[in-house]
């Protein structure tokens, strides 16, 4: 039997389906939602299978040196993205998902780890590490590893950890000491997102001051099941005070008990991910196709 999947424009989604196709699915992620693609993207279509039952949203990035011709990305503040669905999605489903996307001719596309066909295409597997909220915060910290409870010890009274309401002190921490820099067109596209965001009580922002001076910021996607490490930003004193150790920690203790996966978003970095890993997070990968063609 063969599976027909549509290929939807955005003008033309029905996008209460589709918002409720990715709030219902059992692989659910906030970068998926039509609101947060409209931000973040220059422009999204969408793979449908049946009345919304699975979708797959494809965004993509218009190129003005080949008359704006638009090729299929992975976009900023986006991690992974890939098939959506509330049931189990059979494998015969998932293969035309994926047959229809290949048609598209993506140049780079993250996939998430619930429905994909490794046999299709020979992915790169890429990490990311998650630690499951679901105890109290007193078995969460003893999942930490030695170095991590040695660094956790060194917070002093001279330290101090507070919820940023101010967008203006965020953004402007981020554009100054974010590594690698970000260009003009990505800046903007944060402060958009960030308002859409705080509008939709969808983010959360820490700092790390030391008498007063901020030396660290961690801003954190709030979802219905799922934190998200979204911009951890550190300046140069705050990775020597252990800034981001004692951040995250405060946002794990916050949240302890609840149904939710703090997700540390990556990385490919060997001490990044060891640090991720001295929390006692797991790694859950996701896979991305990047094609080779010099066409598009």
């Amino acid at each position: 039997m063969k599976f027909k999947i549509k290929y939807i424009t955005r003008k033309d989604l029905d996008v209460a389906k589709y918002d409720a196709c990715i709030a219902q699915a059992v692989n659910s992620r906030i970068y998926a939602y039509s609101w947060y693609l409209d931000v973040v993207t220059d422009h999204w279509d969408v793979l449908v299978y049946g009345d919304y039952r699975a979708v797959m949203p494809i965004p993509k990035l218009k190129l003005k040196r080949h008359l704006w011709f638009a090729k299929i990305y992975t976009p900023p503040f986006v991690q992974q993205l890939g098939i959506f669905g509330a049931e189990n999605i059979d494998s015969t489903i998932i293969k035309a998902f994926q047959d229809t996307a290949l048609k598209c001719k993506p140049k780079i596309y993250n996939f998430n780890d619930e429905f994909i066909d490794n046999n299709k295409f020979n992915p790169k597997v890429l990490p990311n590490y998650e630690l499951n909220l679901q105890k109290s915060y007193l078995q969460l910290s003893e999942g930490y590893n030695t170095n991590l409870k040695r660094k956790l010890k060194k917070f002093n009274p001279n330290f101090s950890i507070e919820l940023i309401e101010e967008s203006d002190i965020i953004l402007n921490f981020v554009f100054e000491f974010a590594k690698p820099k970000m260009n003009q067109n990505i800046r903007n596209k944060l402060k958009f997102l960030f308002g859409v965001l705080k509008e939709k009580n969808r983010v959360e922002t820490y700092g790390f001051y030391e008498k007063n001076t901020l030396f660290a910021v961690a801003v954190f996607l709030i979802d219905h099941h799922r934190i998200i490490n979204l911009l951890p930003i550190s300046t140069e004193k705050g990775k020597n005070q252990n800034a981001m150790a004692f951040l995250l920690d405060a946002m794990i203790q916050k949240n302890a008990d609840e149904d939710l996966i703090f997700d540390f978003e990556g990385s490919s970095i060997e001490g990044i991910a060891a640090f991720f890993k001295s929390f006692g997070a797991v790694n859950r990968p996701y896979y991305q196709y990047k094609s080779n063609s010099i066409f598009y």
